[in-house]
């Protein structure tokens, strides 16, 4: 039996909802099997596999709450050291996560340079993108810039500027032992909304019990396996009084397949493909999140251009 299969709520989303206001919200947690797993095939450096861990966290937040057919794809791009972070949620529960980083860029930065920016650059930005199954549907993306020190801090920026939400957000990694002494990531995070844009005293008085309780939270609470997802809504929310949804399954399962990469391929322009193609004429692909490997044929992909 591997030895993390006794940790609860290894990998979920949990909505909850503050009985009598208009205040709900969700908590994730993910473990060894989720975004353990997906940290642990890439092999990242420590601070980037942290960001990477809380952007997963932030798209099972946002895509466990959205109705819709399609996935929803964090992106924090830019120049600097780290120049990309993708954390894709689909509608099915299955989460996928790469990132692009120069060692060498990174091992410079300054000890102790807490912003974003010291790490993506002064250009970097914050993308949510919903992309939906129809292809008729036009992807439909907001943007925003990256000026806050924390991913959680540019979540509720973007919340703000985007849908007008009041929303607050934390995010949390940390590496645990098993009883074994074997080392995983592992992840909490937690969202609440305002759901309602009233004014009514009664209704500004719940969001702002609910945001004075939800600043008490601690990063080590959201990881704790021995706390469980319930107990921790309950010792933050009790006062209001909370109830919990059913427990909604994350799991790391990466959407690839050869007929996307042969889609996306024949797209492009033939001398572009001649150029990458081997000497038997072959275009091997591999998959930045899963690292899974494809082989296409030039001729599958050139043989209705003109």
């Amino acid at each position: 039996m591997d030895e993390f299969s006794n940790i609860a709520d290894d990998g979920c989303v949990i909505p909850f909802q503050l009985d009598q206001t208009l205040v709900q919200g969700r908590l994730v947690r993910l473990g060894h099997e989720s975004v353990g797993s997906i940290l642990a095939r890439h092999d990242y450096p420590d601070e980037v596999a942290r960001l990477l861990g809380e952007a997963v966290l932030f798209s099972c937040l946002v895509g466990s709450s959205v109705k819709f057919d399609g996935r929803i794809s964090l992106q924090i791009e830019g120049t600097g050291a780290i120049s990309l972070i993708v954390a894709e949620y689909n509608v099915e529960g299955a989460v996928r996560a790469y990132a692009r980083f120069d060692s060498e860029k990174l091992n410079n930065i300054v000890s102790g340079s807490s912003g974003l920016r010291s790490k993506f650059g002064d250009d970097s930005r914050f993308c949510l993108t919903v992309i939906h199954n129809n292809p008729a549907m036009q992807p439909y993306q907001g943007v925003i810039p990256l000026s806050h020190n924390s991913i959680a801090e540019c979540a509720e920026q973007y919340f703000e500027q985007s849908v007008q939400i009041p929303s607050r957000v934390k995010l949390a990694m940390a590496e645990i032992s098993a009883p074994s002494q074997k080392t995983s990531w592992r992840g909490g995070g937690i969202l609440i909304q305002k759901i309602a844009n009233s004014h009514e005293t009664s209704d500004k008085d719940y969001w702002e019990t609910a945001s004075a309780h939800f600043s008490t939270i601690f990063d080590h609470e959201l990881v704790d396996p021995q706390l469980s997802p319930r107990n921790l809504l309950f010792r933050l929310f009790h006062e209001q009084g909370v109830r919990v949804g059913d427990p909604q399954p994350i799991e790391d399962r990466c959407t690839c397949n050869k007929d996307r990469f042969t889609a996306t391929l024949k797209k492009m322009p033939v001398s572009e493909l001649e150029d990458l193609a081997t000497e038997e004429k072959t275009l091997p692909i591999q998959c930045q999140f899963c690292g899974r490997e494809f082989t296409v044929t030039l001729s599958e992909v050139v043989c209705d251009k003109t």
